[in-house]
């Protein structure tokens, strides 16, 4: 299964490459983004090997992080909480600086993407623990792979670095929020390591399918910054020359 895994990512790629069209860069630039194949690689490594069981039984052995299992169960909700909110705090500021752009127009359809983009991640880990069928840590049923907290935080994650993308704030204020929503999927997907409720390569593979999923969707239907022809502008506002397009 897990080569299976690995070889889906490769035919993903090929096919992004070999496809002109908007969607096919979409899917090539997601699968090659490093929140992607990162992970994604990490988790073929740990599968193959005897790391994931042996990282995973020092992590619910000692949970040097959180503590105990039962608060690395609860931090992994707050914590996947505040991803949400921190995606949704950057869809706020990208609509206002898009608006002072000149880019305010047919906003609800970018809402309307970013909202499909975690549902399909969120759908896709649940396809995947059906077809996977892998056991938890604890025993407790047969849907571990993939983590689908890891999943939405990755989708979350990659929402917040593209809206930020769109605010009007410094490189270093981006760059922040980058950092930021890159620490909480880590940790949420630790957390549910902690928690018992994966294993470490589960939580790798649902951080490469949430991201993979998220920018495709998100890169499919909406225009980055760096996509179109910017002139100099003011604090706030990018003087966008090309409005035609999201």
């Amino acid at each position: 299964m897990r080569v299976a895994v690995g070889l889906g990512f490769f035919a993903l790629l090929v096919a992004g490459c070999a496809a002109p069209s908007r969607a096919g860069r979409a899917l090539r630039d997601a699968a090659l983004d490093p929140h992607t194949w990162l992970p994604a690689a990490g988790a073929l490594v740990l599968g193959l090997s005897d790391l994931d069981d042996r990282v995973g039984d020092y992590a619910r052995r000692e949970t040097p992080l959180f503590g105990s299992s039962e608060d690395a169960g609860t931090a992994s909700d707050l914590l996947l909480a505040t991803g949400g909110a921190l995606a949704a705090t950057t869809a706020a500021l990208s609509a206002r600086d898009r608006a002072r752009a000149g880019r305010g127009g047919r906003e609800e359809l970018r809402l309307g993407s970013e909202a499909a983009a975690v549902a399909l991640a969120g759908g896709s880990a649940l396809l995947g623990k059906e077809a996977t069928g892998r056991a938890r840590p604890d025993g407790s049923d047969d849907e571990s792979l993939p983590s689908a907290h890891a999943t939405l935080a990755a989708s979350f994650g990659a929402l917040a670095r593209r809206n930020a993308e769109w605010t009007g704030t410094s490189e270093r204020a981006r760059a922040g929020v980058a950092v930021g929503a890159d620490a909480l999927t880590l940790l949420v997907g630790w957390a549910r390591v902690e928690n018992g409720a994966h294993h470490p390569s589960d939580a790798l593979a649902g951080m490469a399918l949430g991201s993979l999923v998220t920018l495709f969707v998100h890169d499919a239907v909406v225009r980055r910054p760096r996509d179109l022809e910017l002139r100099a502008g003011g604090p706030g506002a990018f003087g966008v020359t090309v409005s035609t397009d999201l």
